[in-house]
């Protein structure tokens, strides 16, 4: 038969049985539609490639501390050991620094603004080939200690605070506190490292120490001979190196270099690692779907397959026409699955912005459609075809003439599939159930965590921060500017208290070392960290906050007067367990002599960082804003009604007070709270969808399975009954295998669930006391199909007459 006649002969079957292969292709479609999106979203996160030349060997350095001595980060870096890694790494063809903590003002007489800003090595920035729009790039010489301070802006930038002017190269603004001319323009969309609109040349002192100098983040390009587990391995032998002549400064702690796209995704690590697994539990459970239906196919196919090799069709030939009805269904369900891709994530690029702040997402955060993820769809397809199709294929052909001229032909279905397809069933079970624990598990975990107890009242909150602009930053901090603002806003109707912090809720991570007076300090270990926070006097009474001991901050509490703190109730249990806390006194940065600092307050718990990873169990130590020099400042307004209506009100009073220093986007605190929980919600959302697609895929499979090979038995039964056996015999003969086979995967798929839960104690917690009700509706729900794929059908059968039963096609 030759290929054409094969095709006509194949669409002529498919057609035959159109509810077969409709099923088919809408188990193939939902499947591979489903494991793309997985893939796409998990890529952004783990595995995409940056769009420039070699954007794929761009790597991040992270390296772990004291604070979260398991969970490498990218910003835990130093001068010392950033040029250490440099001078002697042979990983990396460019190693570069990039100083996030740069302020992103710009100001000139037409006004002043605020935006994100980075100081980068201007090797590492040239690394991505960027051509500026206009003027010139970055060049070694500008990163040299006292060279021409100079900048780089963005396209946004360019258009919207400088009008587009075509003069701009060669111009000077004060820019970060300082005149500085600014030459180039970088193309629309350039956004390296993160989100950028403003770019300055990193700038290190030659004379390096540990610890000293800004807190950075190491990226590079791996060399052609390089691998990022390689790389990993020569940074941990060079970061024993240093510890060996710095061990108090530094510990030893893990370290890893991952693809770029890892930066700030610290302990997402293994969400997106089960992401990518549940994308493949999700390909098998497709392809065991298709395969187990495609060989219930072959097998109810046996007599028309004996009767074409009686007749002389070889084993090759028998095989290849049921691997074209195989690829003809694949390929169907492929197109289908595509298209069904392509709209859901065009949906979820255009959602994005309303779900997070836009200015905040990295620069190569996009979905759709591209070359990278239509071929892994290609290699998901041709990997469903060739596991669901060569078994069923290969098991049919063998089909034994001689067994099969004595044996009627659901005998010969029962030698050829029963045994394979119990296998089958057994591991679409056992997937099915591992798959539908975790994300159960982690679904509860992450909706948990959305539900954090901040330890505030956030309702009627609104917030801004003030990048405060360097040259002027004794002034601004010596209280005249925010007690100015403060004054404007409460004459506005609707102001009712006004307050600022160096960090918002929920967004701050500036752990410092720190040392009790009372305490010993032990020089075998790294000294303890905790959260720094500056805040203004009436802070905690404008959040609802309860002062559990001692005395909030007042006027008194200036640069010259006593240095003082108060400190969150968990620190000062952990610290002073049977003590009072005020009157004590610790030291911030004792490697540095710091100023000893009295505790005048214990404060109840407030919730500083995302609650991710243990993050939200974190204390703080809060000092007043005017004794201690901070970059930027949050504001917090409390108002009548909704905040949002006062956004142009906070924005108008401000540039009355100082047009030279800007106010970043306002926001009600509940929706800066939101983002701050958005990972979590999608996390989330993402499996309760995976969940869904689980149990329609392996529930219907099972069913579909299941009930047929009950089906198939049909003249067994009826043997039984004519034999004297009773109707509940007749049914449990095919419910006790039902049962075995839930046992089976309860057990195995349990057991391994619950070893898996364990790895995602380190971004949620504790998840393990999750596991006995997931596992209990996971357990109803799986049993629920399982026997109703068994009862419904014997149930028929058992309600035939013995001799229609024995006649049963």
């Amino acid at each position: 038969m030759n290929l054409l006649s094969s095709l006509k002969y194949t669409w002529r079957l498919i057609k035959k049985k159109a509810g077969f292969s409709g099923l088919c292709v809408l188990v193939l479609a939902l499947g591979l539609s489903v494991s793309l999106i997985d893939y796409a979203l998990a890529a952004v996160f783990a595995t995409k490639t940056l769009p420039f030349q070699n954007g794929e060997k761009f790597t991040v350095l992270k390296v772990a501390g004291p604070s979260f001595p398991n969970l490498p980060v990218e910003f835990g870096w130093d001068s010392y050991r950033y040029n250490y890694i440099r001078e002697n790494s042979s990983s990396f063809d460019t190693l570069g620094a990039i100083d996030f903590s740069v302020s992103g003002v710009i100001s000139d007489d037409a006004g002043s603004g605020i935006f994100i800003a980075a100081a980068v090595s201007p090797e590492l920035l040239n690394a991505t080939e960027v051509v500026p729009l206009l003027g010139r790039s970055f060049v070694p010489s500008d990163s040299q200690p006292g060279a021409e301070p100079v900048a780089l802006i963005s396209f946004d930038v360019w258009q919207d605070f400088f009008n587009g002017r075509e003069d701009i190269v060669g111009t000077t603004s004060i820019i970060s506190g300082e005149l500085r001319n600014i030459i180039g323009v970088l193309p629309q969309g350039f956004g390296f490292p993160m989100n950028q609109k403003l770019w300055l040349p990193l700038q290190l002192q030659t004379a390096l120490q540990p610890e000293a100098g800004p807190t950075l983040t190491l990226a590079g390009v791996l060399s052609d001979d390089a691998s990022f587990e390689s790389a990993t391995v020569e940074l941990e032998t060079l970061l024993a190196q240093i510890n060996l002549e710095y061990e108090q400064e530094y510990g030893v702690y893990p370290s890893d270099v991952l693809p770029y796209v890892t930066m700030g995704n610290a302990g997402l690590e293994p969400v997106v690692d089960l992401m990518l697994a549940a994308m493949l539990v999700i390909v098998v459970l497709a392809s065991i779907n298709i395969g187990n239906l495609l060989l219930v196919r072959a097998v109810e196919r046996s007599q028309e397959l004996l009767i074409r090799s009686a007749v002389g069709a070889s084993r090759t030939s028998l095989i290849g026409q049921i691997l074209l009805e195989s690829l003809l269904i694949c390929t169907a369900g492929g197109v289908l699955g595509i298209l069904i891709t392509a709209v859901s994530l065009s949906f979820i690029d255009s959602v994005l912005p309303n779900l997070t702040r836009v200015e905040f997402l990295p620069f190569w955060v996009s979905f759709g459609l591209d070359v990278d993820l239509l071929s892994v769809a290609f290699i998901m397809i041709l990997g469903i075809w060739l596991l669901s199709g060569l078994f069923p294929a290969w098991k049919a052909s063998k089909i034994d003439i001689g067994e099969a001229l004595i044996s009627s032909s659901k005998g010969v279905v029962g030698g050829v599939g029963g045994k394979t397809i119990s296998v089958l069933i057994s591991i679409e079970m056992i997937v099915s159930v591992f798959l539908l624990l975790v994300s159960g598990i982690l679904v509860l975990a992450a909706d948990g965590l959305t539900k954090t107890d901040w330890g505030m009242e956030d309702e009627g909150l609104l917030t801004s921060y003030i990048q405060l602009p360097e040259a002027s930053a004794d002034d601004v901090r010596g209280d005249n500017y925010f007690q100015d603002l403060r004054n404007t806003l409460l004459q506005q109707p609707g102001f009712e208290a006004v307050s600022y912090s160096s960090m918002v809720i929920g967004q701050g991570l500036n752990l410092q070392a720190y040392q009790a007076e009372d305490q010993p300090a032990d020089t075998s270990r790294a000294l303890p960290t905790e959260v720094i926070m500056s805040i203004d006097g009436n802070y905690f009474d404008t959040l609802s906050v309860e002062l559990l001991e001692g005395r909030f901050f007042n006027a008194g509490d200036s640069r010259d007067s006593l240095q003082v703190a108060i400190v969150d109730e968990g620190f000062a249990n952990r610290v002073w367990p049977s003590e009072s806390a005020v009157g004590k006194r610790i030291q911030i940065d004792p490697e540095q002599d710091a100023t000893w600092i009295t505790v005048v307050g214990v404060s109840s718990h407030l919730v500083q960082a995302m609650p991710l990873a243990g993050q939200q169990n974190l204390t703080a130590i809060y000092r007043p804003l005017p004794q201690r020099e901070v970059p930027q400042v949050y504001l917090i307004a409390k108002v009548e009604g909704d905040p949002n209506s006062y956004q142009q009100v906070l924005r108008e009073a401000a540039a009355s007070v100082d047009r030279n220093t800007p106010l970043g986007r306002a926001m009600p605190l509940t929706l800066t709270m939101q983002y701050n929980t958005g990972p979590l919600t999608a996390i989330s959302s993402i499996f309760v969808v995976l969940s869904l697609v689980t149990l329609v895929l392996g529930g219907s499979g099972i069913y579909a399975i299941m009930s047929r090979s009950v089906i198939l038995r049909t003249q067994e039964a009826g043997i039984r009954r004519a034999l004297g056996a009773s109707n509940l015999d007749s049914i449990f003969l095919f419910i006790r295998p039902s049962l075995k086979f839930l046992l089976l995967a309860i057990f195995l798929g349990g057991g391994a669930a619950l070893f898996a839960s364990n790895g995602l104690s380190l971004m949620f917690g504790q998840v393990t006391h999750f596991f006995p009700v997931v596992f209990s509706a996971v357990t109803a729900t799986v049993a629920l199909v399982i026997l109703s794929a068994s009862y419904i059908p014997a149930r028929k059968i058992a309600a035939m007459e013995p001799g229609e039963a024995l006649h049963y096609e």
